[in-house]
């Protein structure tokens, strides 16, 4: 017996491709995203430039696919959760690896929008956005910050902050930290909300001064210690993207 499940292939669906008109095609290849939609059978009515160069498929051959021809079948089971979620009506947002025409894995994030008319749901929109720059942007820069880690722990006497724009603590690691503060009170707090006293007013413009791309020291006595602190700008990209503080302990100089 014939399963006519739209979670199954069935014959090749023998619809023409529709005639889209020329300012419709234009929005939907503006968008810089993959744009399709894919009917209660599964099979695709819709999709841009993008969406067919992607998957390697002219839009004749790609109009009337079912998906799981076109997605694979280890990608269609992993999506199967979603496409019954947005055919129940529900919304659907989640992260995908896929992997383009020239067999490069990418990192997307996918939306999948019910199609729901007079209450009931005729298909479905899918929207992916190629989010690998974004991905490996993130990998580099929690790689730089394990670096930072693995240094200020190594180095005796000495004490590292790392702070972004908001002035908000990245990372506070070092052997000599805790003479005023631990990691835990500081990562993830504005130096306004943490920091005791005057000293976010009297720390805030040299911070500044380092996201500005200007180098700036000074001492400071921190408990019974007397510390060298040298505040900096770190790049990426060529802009000062955070500013970071190294602190050395100069007590017996």
């Amino acid at each position: 017996m014939t399963n006519h499940s739209p979670l199954s292939r069935d014959d090749a669906d023998p619809s023409p491709l529709p005639e889209i008109p020329a300012q419709l095609r234009a929005v939907l290849n503006g968008i810089p995203a993959m744009v399709g939609y894919w009917d209660t059978g599964l099979r695709n009515r819709l999709a841009n430039d993008a969406y067919c160069e992607w998957f390697g498929f002219a839009p004749r051959q790609l109009y009337g696919m079912h998906v799981r021809d076109v997605l694979g079948e280890t990608v269609f089971e992993a999506n199967r959760p979603h496409i019954e979620g947005a055919l129940a009506g529900d919304p659907q947002q989640f992260d995908r690896t896929l992997v383009d025409a020239a067999g490069q894995s990418r990192f997307t994030e996918v939306t999948y929008t019910p199609d729901s008319q007079d209450g009931a749901v005729r298909g479905f929109f899918v929207v992916v956005t190629d989010i690998t720059g974004r991905v490996l942007a993130d990998r580099r820069r929690q790689q730089d910050m394990d670096r930072y880690r693995a240094l200020a722990r190594s180095v005796p006497g000495v004490f590292v902050l790392l702070f972004d724009a908001e002035l908000r603590y990245l990372i506070a690691e070092g052997q000599e930290l805790e003479t005023g503060y631990r990691r835990e009170e500081l990562e993830g707090q504005r130096i306004q909300d943490v920091l005791r006293g005057d000293l976010a007013s009297e720390l805030e413009p040299r911070y500044r001064a380092a996201l500005a791309g200007r180098d700036v020291s000074w001492n400071r006595q921190i408990g019974h210690r007397t510390y060298r602190l040298n505040a900096g700008p770190v790049f990426s990209d060529d802009e000062a993207a955070a500013g970071m503080v190294v602190a050395v302990d100069i007590t017996e100089r």
